[in-house]
């Protein structure tokens, strides 16, 4: 879009959580870490739990993708951290200025330049058959190019200009302290992503951490930008670790991120003033559902119990008033007068005595994940989005409002359905109900299934639980379904029944624990 965007948008929350909360803040005295993605959870992008053992200073378990070289997030003898998405303006769109009359040509600083014209040969798979595919692209000064019905768009993506995330990832994964973690950090091959740390010293440590070049202010850089200057193409020289946003070791004890604004990540006194960092930074000041809610939560509790830790892990509400990434007026919806509306006043009547809570045995959870739904779609259609916060007119809620009663009337026969019958954890046959809706701590985004259900396809997916003590790393950890994705082995689904019930399994760094421990030993 070439309007101003001054916030991201996603059209699905498909985010993370990451929280550490100090020992000093503990009843235990232990150091707490929650990692917490949520990733797909089947596909390319979905977790697996990996532990390695080198027996030369590499030991280490957590998250990583199928052809993953390093542990991604996790924990090792001294330290873990965990990742979130981050959406800090890391790459640039610009739109050229075309010559009327010469095919390819563009304007720059006054000079009519040609666009190198690219191949890409592929293969597309249809059926049983692979057939091949060419797609042309372009290369400007600023970079690649695309043809976007009349018009040309170039983008200067930063990750681009760098493929050193492995080493970093590797240098992560042996670090035995926080200051060779910073020094992990300032390698900077790993962009686009938050750090929530914790270690064996009660350390925490936060930073929203990237690649950031030098750009002019005279330029609004959320937006498109001019394509035919050489004020707006930046060099690849980009800002040092050291001038990032980072919060070590805040008072209050505890950090955060749900892919939330960086300048509220831990207690608000102790939060980042945005005046006070180098204003090529490009944060944003987006919130979250779970952002709001962690702040909360954390806000009420003088010291933090493991009870208290976990709890606010697998918290499941709506924030008060209720927030969504993409609507402004939502806590307007919950108090509509169901009188002015008697062909869905009863189903108003189910939200509005609703607790917020999206666990499976919630009514009001499974008419306002429909509503929801629905109400993205209708934004997506109508080219209301990117943009953040819109103003929805009472009449649209209503509609979706309609669309929810009748589905739950066309598939079930009445509104009173509780969210697990309506939403499934699905594997194979195995089948069963799961909490959890959009932008909740542990949230759930689902998918048409059958028969008017849905199934379960983004959300808590590879879940840590730490806690560190002076010379003890006790961990818990679940996945969404198991360890295999072959059908017919046992760990295609064991760990289902665990996640859904917001339990866990028990983990060890311990050789000695895991060779006591293990179903088989092969090469």
């Amino acid at each position: 879009s070439e309007k101003k965007m001054d916030q991201p948008f996603l059209t699905q929350q498909k985010g993370s959580n990451g929280i550490a909360v100090s020992g000093k803040k503990t009843t235990d005295g232990k150091t707490y870490l929650a990692i917490n993605s949520h990733q797909p959870l089947a596909g390319p992008f979905s977790w697996y739990e990996a532990h390695l053992c080198s027996e030369e200073g590499w030991n280490i378990i957590g998250g990583t993708f199928p052809g993953g070289a390093t542990i991604f997030h996790g924990v090792n003898e001294n330290l873990g951290w965990a990742h979130t998405v981050s959406f800090a303006d890391y790459s640039d769109v610009y739109k050229l200025e075309m010559h009327p009359d010469k095919k390819l040509t563009y304007k720059f600083d006054g000079k009519w330049l040609k666009l190198e014209e690219k191949k890409v040969k592929m293969k597309v798979k249809f059926w049983i058959f692979k057939f091949p595919y060419t797609k042309k692209y372009y290369l400007s000064v600023y970079g690649p190019t695309l043809k976007v019905k009349k018009d040309f768009y170039s983008m200067r993506i930063l990750a681009n200009m760098n493929i050193k995330a492995a080493e970093q990832w590797y240098k992560m994964n042996k670090a035995k302290n926080l200051s060779e973690f910073k020094d992990a950090l300032r390698f900077q091959g790993v962009t686009g992503l938050n750090f929530i740390y914790a270690d064996k010293e009660k350390n925490i440590f936060y930073t929203d951490n990237g690649l950031f070049p030098e750009r002019n202010s005279d330029y609004d850089w959320w937006g498109v930008l001019p394509g035919n200057t050489s004020k707006t193409l930046w060099k690849p020289v980009f800002l040092p670790f050291d001038s990032m946003l980072k919060i070590e070791n805040p008072k209050c004890g505890y950090v955060f991120n749900s892919n939330n604004t960086p300048f509220v990540a831990t207690a608000e006194s102790e939060n980042i003033d945005p005046s006070s960092i180098n204003k090529n930074l490009k944060y944003f000041r987006y919130m979250t559902n779970r952002g709001h809610r962690i702040s909360d939560l954390f806000s009420k509790l003088d010291t933090i119990s493991y009870e208290d830790f976990f709890r606010i892990k697998y918290d499941q509400k709506i924030a008060t008033p209720a927030y969504n990434f993409a609507i402004s007026n939502l806590e307007d919806f919950f108090h509509l007068d169901k009188e002015k509306y008697p062909k869905v006043k009863d189903i108003l009547e189910i939200l509005q005595k609703w607790d917020r809570n999206s666990d499976i045995n919630s009514e009001g959870a499974a008419v306002a994940s429909l509503v929801e739904y629905d109400l993205a779609k209708y934004l997506i259609e109508e080219g209301k989005l990117p943009y953040w916060e819109v103003k929805l007119p009472m009449e649209q809620y209503i509609k979706s409002v309609e669309y929810a009663q009748k589905h739950l009337k066309k598939h079930f026969g009445t509104i009173h359905v509780k969210l697990g019958d309506l939403q499934k954890l699905v594997r194979g046959k195995k089948e069963l109900p799961v909490g959890g809706i959009n932008d909740v701590v542990a949230a759930t985004a689902c998918v048409e299934h059958e028969n008017g259900r849905f199934k379960s396809d983004v959300g808590d997916s590879y879940i840590m639980l730490v806690k560190f003590g002076k010379d003890t790393v006790e961990l818990q950890t679940v996945t969404a379904y198991g360890q295999s994705n072959k059908i017919g082995n046992k760990h295609y689904d064991d760990q289902m029944d665990l996640y859904v019930a917001h339990k866990t399994k028990e983990e060890s760094l311990s050789k000695t624990w895991v060779l006591a421990n293990i179903a088989s030993n092969y090469h």
